[in-house]
């Protein structure tokens, strides 16, 4: 209690193992029926919100609420990288940041879910995945049959597949967080899989900021350009295309990622690696200045941002075991985990744009993938094997106390000093020991022993000293 009292931060973490107050149905219902909506209704609201901001800055829209709330249904589909149909051109080119956002929201709100429900087995959480996809997917299909006959043409397939497994996957990683992998999943997956997995996350992550620095360098070099695009007839015609080169900059971190990486990317007749550039008509947008006019020579110099990605994978990995050929499937691990990241990247970043002269937007998925793949694990299998440690794993030795049983064995003995009864129990259980150790063979001969004396106490270990008079030869009394 003393303990409690002087250290509330480890009462906090004795309270954090109590068992969670029972959840009645009622409020396991409004629990997942938050999960499931709120994300449903910020989407909606976003994206009605920034469809009726850039309808309503233009000039000479025609701008209303009424169709503003129409065009929500569509829009929020955008944002789940559904494709759309506006009046027979295809659709597919669809900003990346809405869904990164709304995507986190949902893995938030599915990890408190879980918190507030008290759920800590990945199996009582598959209830929450499930709500939040089947909302989704409801949802999507939904909007799909309501725009038949408006002019927006919607896959209903597309619809229902892609918003519930896009939410999924979102609240599977929230549930994970707090719940962990099931148990059967666990006897199977190796560990040093889920730390190259890991690592794979982080040069996912690395190769990012590799494209968000080549893009930054895009519109460096590009200035001039970019403010006269900005500079558009009207406030509001420019305030849309800022809000439209916002959403897609994720877009462009990607094209820009790709064209490091080496394979490059293509909007309509333009395509640009870093050997090579063929020039053509692109829109008139904002974010699209940071494409070049030409090639440049130096442009090979770039691929060393993605090279320093995989190095910082492979310093991730030194110390992940002691045996090298262990740390270089560790990095292969995490070549393939980024080349898939590569794949989802160039699959949402580009589609159909129209059936103009910039139609299609490419990304070339296939070397893409294997660009990113061998950028992250070729680096970092080479970082991984040169700097970590070869030395094997010593055992961290625990210090015993040896004092201890010197300290128990002192309190008994002093219990036990006091208790005269005790004491003359084990007295007599030490006399039973004696006896027995005698040999059972031999029979004590009664007539040799010199009758007992009263006052006399024997002992079995030390003999009498001679009193005074008495004679020092044993055997003789005076």
């Amino acid at each position: 209690m003393q303990v409690l009292a002087t250290a509330p931060d480890g009462a906090e973490r004795l309270s954090e193992l109590e068992p969670p107050a029972e959840v009645t149905g009622a409020t396991r219902f409004r629990v997942l029926l938050v999960a499931a909506l709120f994300p449903l209704l910020t989407g909606y609201t976003l994206a009605t919100g920034a469809l009726a901001a850039v309808a309503g800055l233009a000039p000479g829209s025609g701008f209303t609420v009424s169709g503003a709330l129409r065009g929500g249904g569509p829009a929020w589909l955008a944002t789940q990288q559904v494709p759309l149909n506006l009046g027979g051109h295809p659709l597919s080119v669809l900003p990346l940041l809405p869904t990164f956002v709304l995507l986190l929201l949902v893995a938030k709100l599915a990890s408190r879910a879980a918190r507030r429900l008290g759920y800590t087995d990945p199996a009582q959480a598959i209830g929450v995945i499930g709500v939040i996809a089947a909302a989704h997917a409801f949802a999507g299909v939904t909007v799909a049959v309501l725009c038949s006959g408006t002019g927006v043409d919607v896959e209903p397939l597309t619809a229902f597949l892609l918003p519930g497994v896009l939410s999924g996957a979102a609240a599977t990683a929230g549930v994970l967080s707090r719940c962990g992998l099931p148990e059967p999943l666990k006897q199977y997956v190796d560990p040093l899989a889920l730390t190259g997995l890991r690592a794979g996350v982080l040069g996912v992550a690395a190769l990012l900021v590799a494209g968000g620095l080549v893009t930054l360098l895009g519109f460096a070099l590009s200035v001039p350009e970019t403010l006269r695009l900005f500079d558009a007839e009207s406030a509001g015609s420019g305030a849309g295309m800022l809000l439209l080169s916002a959403v897609y900059l994720p877009n462009a971190v990607v094209a820009g990622l790709s064209f490091a990486t080496g394979p490059g990317f293509s909007i309509g007749a333009v395509d640009v690696t870093p050997f090579a550039f063929d020039g053509g008509p692109v829109p008139a947008l904002p974010i699209l200045a940071a494409l070049p006019e030409q090639h440049e020579v130096w442009w090979p110099a770039l691929l060393v941002l993605p090279a320093l990605a995989g190095v910082l994978c492979g310093w991730g990995l030194r110390r992940c075991d002691p045996d090298p050929l262990v740390r270089v499937r560790a990095a292969a691990i995490a070549g393939a985990a980024a080349g898939f990241g590569c794949v989802l990247l160039g699959t949402f970043a580009g589609g159909r744009f129209g059936d103009g002269v910039f139609d299609p937007v490419t990304v070339p998925i296939a070397l893409f993938s294997l660009a990113g793949s061998c950028w992250v694990a070729l680096p970092a299998a080479l970082v991984a094997w040169l700097t970590g440690s070869t030395a094997p794993v010593v055992p961290v030795p625990v210090e015993v106390d040896s004092e201890a049983p010197t300290v128990v064995f002192d309190a008994i003995q002093d219990d036990y000093d006091g208790d005269t009864e005790d004491t003359e129990v084990f007295d007599a259980i030490e006399d039973d020991l004696d006896y027995e150790e005698e040999d059972p063979g031999e029979e004590p001969d009664e007539l040799d022993e010199p009758p007992a004396v009263e006052g006399e106490t024997e002992e079995a270990d030390v003999p009498a000293e001679p009193g005074p008079g008495a004679s020092e030869e044993p055997g003789q009394r005076d």
